[in-house]
């Protein structure tokens, strides 16, 4: 870790103009000792940023203006046009020519590697699971039910088709494949009516996904079968054989319905799962074995073993309906973000799986490999500091009694979001492989919604004091932070999970902030093991009293619609922000309205204006993911048109052209 930081320290030498250092010790492995002040980086060009150590905001500019912001781009945002040219240096498939391996034959087992120094929950069913690893791994359990193209918009070459009936507020499921589950029962659409009774269930106690995701809440019949007045869901209709599914909604459908997530379609099997509940109940069945290593699915590959927390191996489906994959087994490992990319010179994997990104791309670069290549796509994930202005109450964001804390400014807010220097981090922690973000929204299923004529926060430290000064901030305690509007003393709690950008960048982000004179003090001074961080920060607010700010990352769905993570009864609404213009930008893109594109052009810019000005959350990076594929691989393209980096679709086509993994010769 010390020669990754010393590197860290020599590449923002030659960026930066100035720096300003403070006192660091160091433990034994070069590791900062929680609670010390990391070294203070000062960025100067461009923009100009004072050094001024006495924090008096009078020097800050010699003619006492705010400094010039960047300009505003109406169109295409700027950004946007460098991603494009990060994307163009990487293919997006490897070709492989060479005799592939037959089924039976020795070495026909793939191995993937996940770099990170987390463990895996292991709970492998989609109604219960918000977890990437878990999702990435029932993934290739489950294939999806409904296909679709590289716009993420339905298609009919899926096990069924979708139909919508706008007249009636209905869509129609129609099987065309027999499908068969791992344990060989029949699949059929009477499991997806089961996946949505357990996800409406009052007892699922693990379950996000009734009000974040597909439709769900606004089914017909789903508050009767909720309060326990019904039998069934009346708006679920099945036809005699079970391979029809009509479901009613309240309301008419919205437009993002269109796309890939907008209906729930996994499936969960009832045979499967209905004798679990008889015997945990359904509140305890995230920790029954059949939601966890027992788990079914219907997709190409089936779970043989599990070390829990640390690799799955999977089997090939033998009765996969879009034929038995090439590859006999295929091991999905974690092994540590320090050594698996030496894993992966070594030809002991043959394709990195998330998070093989940016901050392993120098290691990469270093050592220059000849036994993979690597491929690059538009990142699947986001990143966003969040600042918790309010609590869930009765399932409900709920806003802070005014005067809870001074997080509630939106200024102070606005400040904080500037001293954040991301091109800086992009360049040197992400080794040049991402962008700062210019909105709230994603390139990756929203490229075409993103608005120009927001600046985004850009990174200066003069214009974020300004801020603080013209808000009344203006006056500093004896320790050199400044005081609140009574004149009391106030500091911010942040918080961030204990991952390899995190280490690095949070450093750099708790310095800038105390150079805008802002008390920023990390949560139990130590970044936070994940499983910990998800359990009581991101799903609950077990934290919320005591945490006002934090980094967490997420991987998207196809959906650009924001009611997933922003709604106002949303658990991934992890500002737990709302307000009433909130929630009718809201409405407005999910309105009959919206089918005419102009309107919906529209409701997104306004959405991506009002994130901006209310500084609801900042959204960190546009990015990439990088995928490394050993040279004995076959068959392997990122095309963008499923979950674990856009190829579960096409796993059963992957192949091995021999029966040991290339090692580097450089």
């Amino acid at each position: 870790m010390q020669k990754r930081k010393s590197l860290f320290i020599a590449i923002l030498l030659m960026i930066a103009m100035a720096m300003v250092f403070t006192a660091c010790r160091g433990d034994d492995n070069g590791e900062d000792q929680p609670g010390e002040d990391p070294p203070a980086v000062e960025e100067t060009t461009p923009p100009p940023v004072d050094t001024n150590e006495n924090n008096d905001p009078e020097d800050d500019d010699e003619n006492g203006e705010e400094p010039e912001a960047p300009p505003v781009f109406v169109g295409e945002h700027p950004g946007l046009q460098v991603l494009d040219e990060l994307l163009s240096r990487f293919p997006r498939s490897f070709e492989n020519n060479d005799a592939i391996l037959q089924p039976g034959d020795p070495g026909n087992i793939l191995r993937m590697v996940v770099g990170s120094d987390n463990t895996f929950p292991g709970l492998f069913e989609g109604v219960m699971q918000s977890e990437a690893f878990d999702s990435q791994i029932m993934d290739f359990q489950r294939s999806p039910l409904v296909s679709f193209d590289e716009q993420f918009m339905w298609t009919d070459d899926g096990i069924a088709t979708l139909r919508f009936e706008h007249e009636n507020n209905a869509i129609e499921l129609n099987m065309q494949h027999d499908v068969y589950w791992h344990d060989g029962t029949p699949f059929t659409l009477d499991d997806l009516v089961f996946a949505y009774e357990l996800m409406s269930h009052p007892e699922e106690g693990q379950g996000i996904r009734f009000v974040s995701m597909g439709l769900v809440p606004y089914v017909v019949g789903v508050d009767a079968w909720r309060d326990g007045t019904a039998d069934h869901i009346s708006g679920l209709v099945l036809s005699n054989n079970n391979r029809t599914l009509r479901i009613y909604y309240t309301q008419p459908i919205p437009p993002g319905a269109q796309f890939a997530g907008g209906i729930w379609t996994t499936a969960t099997p009832r045979h499967h799962l209905e004798p679990a509940i008889e015997e945990v109940g359904v509140g305890n069945l995230f920790e029954h074995p059949r939601a966890r290593h027992e788990a079914l699915g219907w997709g190409p590959w089936i779970i043989e073993s599990i070390v829990p927390g640390e690799s799955v191996l999977f089997r090939a489906n033998d009765n996969y309906y879009r034929g038995r994959p090439n590859i006999d087994y295929m091991l999905w490992q974690i092994r540590p973000n320090a050594t698996f990319m030496a894993a992966m010179r070594e030809g002991l994997y043959d394709i990195t799986i998330q998070p093989m990104g940016a901050v392993h791309f120098e290691e990469h670069a270093l050592f220059n490999p000849n036994n993979y290549t690597l491929l690059g796509e538009p990142g699947t994930g986001t990143g966003f500091m969040y600042f918790r202005t309010g609590t869930m109450v009765d399932g409900w964001a709920t806003p802070r009694d005014p005067g809870w804390h001074p997080i509630q400014d939106v200024n102070i807010r606005r400040a904080l979001a500037h001293a954040m220097p991301q091109q800086l981090i992009a360049d040197t922690v992400q080794s040049g492989l991402s962008v700062p973000a210019g909105t709230v929204m994603s390139p990756f299923n929203a490229r075409q919604f993103i608005y120009g004529g927001v600046p985004g926060f850009f990174f200066d430290l003069n214009h974020a004091r300004q801020i603080l000064d013209d808000a009344g901030y203006s006056e500093f305690g004896p320790d050199g932070f400044r005081l609140d509007l009574n004149g009391d003393p106030m500091y911010f709690v942040f918080a961030a999970n204990d991952n390899a950008f995190n280490e690095e960048a949070v450093p750099t982000y708790l310095q800038m902030w105390r150079d805008i004179g802002l008390d920023v003090r990390i949560y139990q001074d130590d970044l936070i093991e994940w499983n910990a961080f998800l359990t009581n920060l991101l799903l609950n607010d077990h934290w919320s009293d005591y945490v006002h700010m934090f980094i967490s990352n997420w991987t998207l769905g196809f959906n650009p619609a924001p009611h997933g993570i922003w709604g106002a009864r949303q658990p991934f609404n992890m500002s737990r922000h709302n307000s009433e213009e909130f929630r009718n930008i809201l409405d407005d893109i999910a309105s009959v309205e919206a089918f005419d594109p102009d309107f919906l052009m529209d409701a997104y810019r306004r959405w991506q204006i009002y994130m901006y000005e209310n500084a609801v959350a900042n959204h960190m990076f546009w990015g990439m993911n990088l995928t490394a594929v050993n040279h004995r691989v076959a068959n392997f393209t990122l095309a963008r048109t499923s979950g674990l980096n856009g190829v579960v679709q096409t796993s059963h086509t992957w192949a091995l052209t021999a029966p040991e993994g290339y090692a580097n010769t450089n």
